[in-house]
């Protein structure tokens, strides 16, 4: 009942079905379908200058940081692994600054403007794939968890391990596109976050959440350089 209708009651279905409506969907950041999402009264002009000036901004420091730490370092990446360690600083900001990218461009007058969470406080990588991207979040536990639980009747031990496979699998699959070869590196390190978590749930991290945060920003400070590098080297030893 709760789909067919929509919070204020101002669409129902079936007069959802219309092209201004799916291309409002298409447009609005979120990838969860409702017949009416929240809006703000107004745009404000000053508002919308100040996130394209950050975009801007974002856009500038990637180039800078690509040019300095990233391009000197490929020609010789078919050398030696350890030549390629240049590549984690930079990579570290280029991550941070395109996470910061995607909060920025969002100045519609898309109301729901909670796009993640305090992830960087995370204890758990549990915690993390809830808050630090969570319209994707949104996404697959309605339609991948959920619905394996009700559709498959799956355990929710399953529908966990299920979520994390179908999702490992389409980020993978972008890595072959850009790449064009099939190493399965993000599938692999996407994988082990399960074991992690379960890693989490042991008493040293429970009752040691400072331990745990810590353990959290090795992993995240280690493993998306380490992709990058990895990914790198796959295309430019071509």
């Amino acid at each position: 009942e709760g789909y067919l209708n929509s919070p204020t009651g101002n669409i129902s279905y079936p007069n959802n079905i219309t092209i201004l409506n799916f291309v409002d969907f298409l447009l609005v950041p979120t990838l969860v379908y409702e017949l009416e999402y929240p809006r703000t009264e107004k745009i404000r002009p000053w508002y919308v200058f100040e996130k394209a000036m950050a975009i801007f901004g974002t856009f500038f420091l990637l180039y800078i940081n690509t040019e300095q730490y990233i391009i000197p370092a490929l020609p010789n990446a078919s050398t030696s692994f350890l030549n390629c360690t240049g590549l984690f600083a930079g990579r570290i900001v280029q991550i941070a600054n395109v996470r910061s990218l995607l909060t920025r461009t969002l100045f519609q007058r898309f109301a729901d403007r909670e796009f993640y969470d305090d992830w960087w406080n995370s204890t758990t990588w549990e915690e993390f794939a809830r808050k630090w991207n969570k319209p994707v979040h949104h996404f697959l536990l309605r339609h991948v968890y959920r619905f394996s639980i009700e559709s498959y009747k799956l355990s929710k031990r399953d529908a966990t391990f299920m979520t994390f496979f179908l999702s490992s699998l389409i980020h993978e699959l972008v890595m072959v596109v850009v790449s064009k070869k099939i190493r399965m590196y993000l599938f692999f390190f996407q994988m082990l976050q399960l074991p992690l978590i379960a890693m989490s749930k042991l008493k040293v991290m429970k009752d040691n959440k400072w331990f745990g945060n810590a353990f959290f920003w090795f992993g995240l400070f280690l493993g998306p350089p380490l992709l990058g590098i990895l990914y790198c080297r796959e295309v430019f030893l071509e």
